[in-house]
């Protein structure tokens, strides 16, 4: 399933509802819906589920993987535009994973002579925007492992004065599996106090979609 079948269900679902919503509306709830189910896939912080605890989940952000190299300067760099989560910190170079605390971590264990971080042992604290890795006496590239933000939408274009959806504008859900696709349409509804069952979606689907590919 791509963002053009869900474009058409939903198109052929306001309609039989007689619910009219422009492409900028639809796209703000197409946000609202990705980011509900990147939060719900991932699992609250704190729990003992999420990213990289269970296979499914897994896969599931597999597309949001990527991999960036940043410089830093007395160890201080700069956290990526599309960042969204943390997953791994390394050292480029040596390979020695750099552990991920709180700020209130990160004050407690540069203070306590036992706990205090080592070359071979390294911290990192996330800021807005930046991050710096202690000691700050590391120099060189590290190698940040993260899930990346993602903004799905719709764009049209108009061909004999009707407009059609424009694949090579619009830009695709990261989900790979037709259930997600089920889902956002699901929450999308939601939005507008239209209850659907993804069975019902899916159904709605099957029987719409081909009409217009």
């Amino acid at each position: 399933m791509t963002l053009k079948d869900l474009w058409y269900t939903l198109q052929h679902i306001l309609r039989d509802k007689k619910i009219e919503l422009t492409v900028d509306q639809l796209n703000r709830y197409l946000d609202f819906a990705t980011q509900e189910l990147m939060n719900s896939a991932y699992g609250k912080t704190g729990e003992q589920h999420g990213y990289e605890t269970e296979q499914q989940i897994t896969d599931d952000f597999l597309p949001l993987k990527t991999i960036a190299t940043i410089p830093i300067t007395i160890g201080v760099g700069t956290i990526p535009d599309d960042y969204w989560h943390k997953s791994k910190m390394e050292l480029t170079t040596s390979g020695i994973e750099i552990e991920f605390v709180t700020a209130k971590e990160c004050v407690r264990r540069r203070n306590n002579t036992i706990t205090q971080p080592t070359t071979t042992y390294p911290i990192v604290e996330l800021r807005d925007g930046e991050f710096t890795v202690y000691p700050t006496t590391i120099t060189g590239n590290v190698t940040l492992t993260y899930l990346k933000k993602t903004t799905p939408s719709i764009v049209l274009k108009t061909e004999n004065d009707i407009q059609v959806y424009d694949s090579a504008g619009s830009t695709e859900l990261p989900w790979s599996t037709v259930d997600k696709y089920m889902d956002t349409i699901r929450i999308i509804l939601g939005y507008l106090n239209i209850p659907m069952s993804n069975e019902q979606i899916l159904a709605y689907t099957e029987q719409k979609v081909n009409e217009n590919n």
